[in-house]
């Protein structure tokens, strides 16, 4: 059998290649230009390097954010990846996109496109050794390049102290980046922003219409994953089902999916009275636009977590937590309980943990009408 993309000895070999080209950098590269007052950017064209998974990108938009509120002249690119393009219609504040196919000619070509731009200052909002990032910062060109303290910091004019990966969540971690052009951390200290295109906010606001629950509270059970360890399980799902219906027969409760599961979402919700099956979306920015529109949400820890931040979505979120001196990424400054495991497999979690963690979620932040949609219809 061929190895697959969760497959724990690719992923090893994987992270082994990655950082022996790490460290062979380190014996070329040791940047220390030493860069300029902090002032002096409010108008820098700034290179923020984000190549790697959506939900990635989403928790750096609170930096984004903080940078454009405080620099309204500095002139903010990003670099993508294939992998996580579908986030950029919502995201705030981005001036030009750069989209990396991780491939060595993909590569080339980017860097050919960035070199001309004149960047001033790169920045690596990576907070572990990446060797894609390390790349683009050698050879972006920019003037100065700034990333947390790690193992590839030599790449780095500016390095900023890398909080505690146990004691601070990732957007805390990310924080600091924001003092090297003037403004505090604190500032970047927020729940995740992303705000859908409306085009999907007319979509999401016409499916809910033609469902006939627009002026119900709406839970929502996302079902789609990233791997299939991170799959619940159909019988799992189908007995909280059970319980959201019975337990609030006023609201409406909604299965949530990804292109390519809607079997699965169909083996979930099948022969269940009282919930409905959402179509799912084409894109991204359409599958947010629909999250925006709930009242609570249970779901797997993806990239809906941090939409579940962005929209103030109060959730219980299931985890997989292998190494305990890493923080879970949860939602940020948004009402949440979490349930973790530490098994590699989210099945080992139990129907009763999660019944438990809704009823804490439900004491504290009571299902009583819909939430305001001001902020996500057209």
């Amino acid at each position: 059998m061929r190895p697959g993309p969760n497959d724990p000895w690719l992923k090893r070999s994987e992270l082994w290649v990655r950082r022996r080209v790490v460290r062979i950098f380190g014996a070329l590269v040791h940047r220390r230009s030493a860069p300029p007052p902090p002032h002096e950017l409010s108008a820098a064209r700034v290179l923020l390097i984000r190549q790697d998974r959506i939900g990635d990108v989403l928790v750096s938009t609170p930096l984004i954010t903080a940078l454009r509120r405080a620099h309204p002249a500095m002139v903010i690119d990003i670099l993508l990846s294939t992998n996580n393009v579908a986030a950029l219609p919502g995201l705030p504040g981005i001036g030009r996109a750069w989209i990396y196919e991780r491939t060595f000619l993909s590569m080339v070509r980017v860097l050919r496109e960035i070199r001309r731009q004149c960047y001033d200052v790169a920045v690596d909002l990576m907070d572990n050794p990446s060797a894609t990032s390390t790349a683009f910062c050698v050879l972006s060109g920019a003037r100065w390049t700034v990333g947390l303290e790690k193992e590839n910091d030599y790449s780095y004019d500016v390095r900023v102290p890398l909080r505690s990966r146990r004691d601070h969540h990732i957007i805390e971690r990310l924080s600091p980046l924001a003092e090297v052009f003037g403004v505090p951390s604190s500032a970047a200290e927020m729940p995740v922003q992303y705000e859908p295109r409306g085009t999907s906010r007319a979509f999401a606001a016409s499916v809910y219409r033609e469902l006939g629950i627009t002026d119900r509270c709406k839970i929502a059970l996302n079902i789609s994953a990233g791997s299939e360890r991170r799959f619940w399980g159909t019988e799992r799902y189908r007995s909280i089902i059970r319980h959201l219906v019975a337990a609030h027969p006023a609201a409406a409760v909604l299965v949530l999916c990804k292109p390519g599961d809607e079997l699965r979402a169909k083996e979930v919700s099948q022969g269940i009275d009282g919930m409905y099956s959402v179509p799912s979306s084409p894109s991204f920015d359409g599958f947010a636009a629909l999250v925006a529109h709930l009242d609570a949400l249970i779901t797997p820890d993806t990239s809906v977590v941090h939409l579940a931040s962005a929209f103030g979505v109060p959730s219980v979120v299931m985890y997989i937590q292998s190494n305990p001196d890493l923080r879970i990424w949860e939602p940020y400054r948004t009402p949440h309980v979490s349930v973790v495991t530490d098994r590699d497999d989210l099945a080992t979690i139990s129907t009763e943990a999660v019944r438990d963690a809704w009823s804490e979620l439900i004491e504290r932040q009571p299902l009583s009408q819909p939430r305001s949609r001001s902020l996500v219809e057209p």
